[in-house]
């Protein structure tokens, strides 16, 4: 599942929250995204970060379409937590592709760079499993 969407790290989000409600036009919306990868992509780097020697698989759309209802019912019968759903499926399906022209014009709201935000976050997971 090789699939991309849209990926923004929430320390931008919240930024860019804070300069629309500062400097934003009343009624005008600003998509505040980040970068467009895969998630094959992102673990990839991740696994990198954490230094780990797993291998990253995937699996091609239709047949992550299909087991997903399966492995979705199976995991919450077990009480186990879920890597993918039906519905995050489709939105890998979708149209992930977004601007954040206008925010970045007229607010100054700039993603930081995706390799930082994984970093960010692969650091801090491995915080919290040490503790």
């Amino acid at each position: 599942m090789n699939r991309a969407y849209d990926f923004v790290d929430v320390r931008d989000v919240a930024g860019g929250i804070v300069a629309c409600a500062e400097h934003g036009v009343s009624g005008k919306g600003y998509i505040l995204s980040g970068h467009y990868a895969s998630v094959r992509e992102i673990l990839v780097t991740a696994k990198d970060i954490a230094k780990l020697k797993q291998t990253v698989c995937s699996l091609p759309i239709r047949l992550a379409r299909w087991i997903a209802p399966l492995y979705e019912r199976h995991s919450l019968r077990r009480k186990k937590p879920l890597c993918f759903t039906p519905y995050s499926i489709a939105v890998l399906d979708s149209n992930g592709q977004f601007s954040h022209q206008t925010a970045t014009k007229h607010l100054g709201y700039m993603p930081r760079p995706l390799q930082e935000t994984l970093r960010d976050a692969v650091r801090w997971l491995m915080d919290k499993k040490v503790s």
